[in-house]
C-alpha cells in the first residue's frame, strides 16, 4: 500500500514537470470558490471611525461633503469554478455564480440642511436616486494553446433575477414664520423573473418556468500572443448576444406632505384638503386643540404588471494585458487598459474607462504576493493579494482599499475583500 501511494505521488511530480508547469501549480483537475465584496463610498473615510472616541460632525461633514452628494457602490460575486488541465495545452471547465451590483446617491442638500439647518423663508430640495441587479449565471470556459498563440471561449447563459430602481426621491423643506413644512415623493419601480407582490403563487414549476424564459446570452473570448519569452499581450472582452428578460414589473408611488407650527400660534396651512385633516386626527377635538400641527398627508400606491418584456444586459468588457516577465516567471509586471459598457445596447447604457497596473512575485508557484491599482466596474482600488498553494489546496486572500472617488480611494473609503479556496489533484 505505501509503495502504492509513493508511485503515485511521483508520477504526479514527474507528469507536472513533464507538461512544464511547477509540481505547485500543475494540477490535473480543480474547484475553486471565490467570494470577492466591495463596499464604497466618496465622502467618508474609513479610518475616521476608527478611533476610540468617534464624533459625528454635521457642519464638517456638510462642508466636505463633495458637491455630488454622497454615493454608495456595492459589489459582490461570489462563484464556483470547475476545470480541467491538460498541461499549458489545454483546459475546460464550468462554471457558476451570482453577480450583484447596488447604487445609491444623496444630494449634497440633505447634508446642508442636517449641518446648518435653512434660514428662515428659504426652501431646501434633496433628491436621491438607487439602483441594483441581480444576476445569475452558468458557463463553459476553455483554453488552446498551440505554439506561441492561445485561444480561450467562456460563453455563458445569464439569468436576471431583479433590477430595481428608485427613480425619483425628492423632498422639500420650508420655513415661514415658524411653520415647517415638509413634502416628499418617492416612485421606484421593481423588475424582476418572478412575481413578488400582489397574488403570489410559489408553484415550484412557475418559478423554474419564470426562471429560465429569464435567459439571456453572453460570450467572453480572449486571445493570447507571447510575442518573447519576456512579453505576453493578451486581449479579451466579454459581448452580450442575447440579453435577458424580466417579466413582473411592480411600481410604487409614496408621497408625504406635512406640516408643524413650531410657534403653536394655531394658524392653518390651507394648502392641504380637509379630508387629510380628518385623517390625520383620530379624535375631531385633537385637532382642534392641538395648534402645533398644521395638516399631515401621505399617500402610497403600487401597481403590479405582468407579461411585460423589460430587456437587460450583463456589462460588456474589451481589455488589453500587456506581462512583462524579464526574470522568468518569479517577476511579473502588468498592465491592463480598455472599457466597460453598462447595460450595452440598451436605452441606459453608458461608457466607463479601466485600467489595472501592478507586479507579482511568484517562489515556484508555492507563494505568491500582488501588488496592483486599478479602475474596474467604477472603482478605484489599491489592492494586496496573497497566495498559498500546496498543490492540493490553495488559498487566495486580498485586501483593498478603494472609493468611487480617486483621491478618496488613497483614505480607505471603501473596503474590499476577496477570499478563494482551491482544491484539486
Amino acid at each position: 500500500m505505501k509503495k502504492r501511494i509513493v508511485l503515485f505521488i511521483a508520477l504526479i511530480v514527474f507528469s507536472s514537470f513533464s507538461f512544464a508547469r511547477g509540481f505547485f501549480e500543475g494540477r490535473f483537475f480543480e474547484v475553486k470558490v471565490e467570494a470577492p465584496v466591495s463596499v464604497n463610498n466618496n465622502a467618508f473615510s474609513l479610518f475616521e471611525f476608527l478611533k476610540k472616541d468617534v464624533v459625528i460632525d454635521l457642519p464638517k461633514i456638510a462642508d466636505d461633503m463633495p458637491e455630488s452628494g454622497l454615493n454608495l457602490y456595492l459589489l459582490t460575486s461570489p462563484n464556483v469554478t470547475t476545470s480541467i488541465f491538460i498541461g499549458d495545452f489545454f483546459s475546460f471547465g464550468v462554471n457558476t455564480g451570482v453577480d450583484v451590483s447596488g447604487k445609491m446617491s444623496l444630494s449634497k442638500s440633505l447634508f446642508d440642511f442636517l449641518g446648518h439647518g435653512n434660514a428662515l423663508n428659504e426652501i431646501i430640495k434633496f433628491s436621491g436616486n438607487l439602483n441594483a441587479d441581480i444576476f445569475y449565471h452558468y458557463g463553459f470556459h476553455s483554453k488552446l494553446k498551440i505554439g506561441k498563440i492561445s485561444l480561450g471561449i467562456t460563453p455563458s447563459v445569464f439569468f436576471p433575477i431583479l433590477s430595481a430602481s428608485l427613480g425619483k426621491l425628492d423632498m422639500e423643506v420650508t420655513n415661514s414664520d415658524g411653520a415647517l413644512g415638509i413634502k416628499g415623493i418617492a416612485c421606484s419601480d421593481v423588475y424582476s423573473c418572478f412575481r413578488f407582490s400582489g397574488n403570489v403563487s410559489f408553484d415550484s414549476n412557475d418559478l423554474l418556468e419564470n426562471f429560465q424564459k429569464s435567459a439571456g446570452f453572453d460570450l467572453g473570448m480572449a486571445v493570447g500572443v507571447d510575442f518573447s519569452n519576456v512579453i505576453n499581450v493578451v486581449a479579451d472582452f466579454s459581448v452580450p448576444i442575447v440579453p435577458g428578460k424580466l417579466r413582473y414589473r411592480s411600481k410604487s408611488t409614496y408621497e408625504l406632505e406635512f406640516g408643524m407650527n413650531l410657534l403653536g400660534n394655531g394658524e392653518e396651512d390651507n394648502t392641504n384638503s380637509e379630508e387629510s385633516e380628518d385623517d390625520y386626527f383620530d379624535d375631531p377635538e385633537e385637532k382642534e386643540n392641538d395648534s402645533s400641527y398644521d395638516t399631515s398627508l401621505n399617500k402610497s400606491s403600487t401597481e403590479v404588471f405582468d407579461d411585460i418584456e423589460y430587456l437587460i444586459n450583463r456589462p460588456l468588457k474589451a481589455n488589453l494585458t500587456f506581462n512583462f516577465t524579464p526574470f522568468g516567471k518569479g517577476i511579473r509586471l502588468f498592465a491592463m487598459g480598455g472599457c466597460g459598457i453598462y447595460r450595452p445596447f440598451l436605452d441606459a447604457m453608458y461608457v466607463y474607462p479601466e485600467y489595472r497596473v501592478g507586479g507579482e512575485i511568484n517562489f515556484i508557484g508555492l507563494v505568491k504576493a500582488q501588488l496592483y491599482t486599478e479602475y474596474v466596474n467604477e472603482v478605484f482600488s489599491h489592492c494586496i493579494q496573497g497566495t498559498v498553494n500546496l498543490r492540493f489546496v490553495q488559498a487566495d486572500v486580498g485586501v483593498k482599499f478603494s472609493s468611487i472617488d480617486f483621491v478618496k480611494s488613497f483614505q480607505g473609503a471603501g473596503l474590499g475583500v476577496y477570499v478563494a479556496c482551491t482544491v484539486g489533484f
